[in-house]
């Protein structure tokens, strides 16, 4: 009974990431300030999380817990800002699409993360996936527009902070409520833009369609905070590595879902390099026999 709960978490992880995506897909495609999309975004997505704690009651919430884990909270905090604002650039630029196939990203900065900090050793198999997922990016690059260049920067520093972001994920979850981590994250993720809107004095917009509240407002719920909830659910009984086949399936149906819903452009040179970049990550997923459930 535990193995198909944990899998039908695991399929709701899937789901809320692609409806985050989609939805905030059309959301940037149709809303010309970028901030106020992030404002708003995270503005529902905090107070969604007041509910929730609200709803369930959580036991652990103590905050105090944040100091005996403070530069484990710090890491979690930061690379979620640095994440989440790159991402929305991101989608701004090459769209869902093209995000879709700069996350695969992450599963390189992952083996990368293991051999260098763990001194796990490389096989050949992860080495050959990563030379497919590097071979893909640098196809697609040559695929995207000049005036997109940018986001595929912006695309490769999400990718990067939202990895960092997944490793403190881990830690966190077994220490601290979820619950409050994905709450507060969404707090100071306003919180920081709302300053820089304040600084640089960049203007609000707020004649927006019904359509695109309703779009923040499921997005907001599905991505910030049911998405991240789930995760660090799923993540107390399934290892890092089984997990992350979440994101290589959740990116793949985005990529499919951003070409035929939104409209993004489809290059021939853009699918190619998809192509490679979702075989080199499945293949890294593949490279050893996992358990899914852990052991208690």
């Amino acid at each position: 009974m535990k193995y198909l709960s944990v899998f039908f978490i695991f399929l709701l992880v899937v789901l809320t990431d692609v409806v985050d995506d989609v939805l905030l897909g059309y959301v940037l495609g149709n809303v010309s300030s970028v901030v106020t999309v992030i404002v708003l975004w995270y503005l529902v997505a905090f107070f969604a999380g007041l509910i929730s704690v609200y709803l369930t009651k959580p036991n652990n919430t103590d905050l105090t817990n944040f100091k005996k884990f403070k530069w484990q909270s710090f890491g979690y905090f930061l690379s979620s800002i640095i994440a989440a604002v790159s991402f929305f650039f991101a989608i701004v630029y090459i769209g869902i699409s093209g995000n879709a196939i700069l996350s695969n990203f992450s599963v390189v900065f992952l083996v990368l993360f293991g051999v260098v900090f763990l001194k796990e050793k490389l096989s050949l198999k992860q080495l050959f996936a990563g030379l497919l997922i590097i071979f893909g990016l640098f196809i697609f690059s040559f695929g995207v527009e000049p005036a997109s260049k940018l986001g595929v920067v912006f695309g490769l520093i999400a990718v990067s902070g939202g990895t960092v972001m997944k490793i403190f994920h881990k830690t966190l979850s077994t220490k601290i409520n979820y619950q409050i981590i994905t709450t507060l994250r969404a707090f100071f993720i306003l919180l920081v833009i709302l300053a820089v809107m304040f600084a640089l004095n960049l203007q609000f917009e707020f004649l927006l369609s019904p359509l695109i509240y309703l779009a923040i407002i499921g997005g907001a719920v599905s991505g910030p905070i049911l998405n991240k909830q789930l995760m660090f659910k799923v993540l107390q009984s399934m290892k890092l590595s089984v997990f992350s086949l979440s994101f290589q399936i959740s990116t793949i149906l985005v990529f499919i879902l951003g070409l035929i819903l939104l409209g993004e452009s489809a290059s021939p040179l853009k699918i190619t390099g998809a192509v490679f970049v979702f075989v080199g990550a499945i293949i890294i997923q593949f490279n050893e026999k996992k358990t899914w459930i852990l052991e208690e």
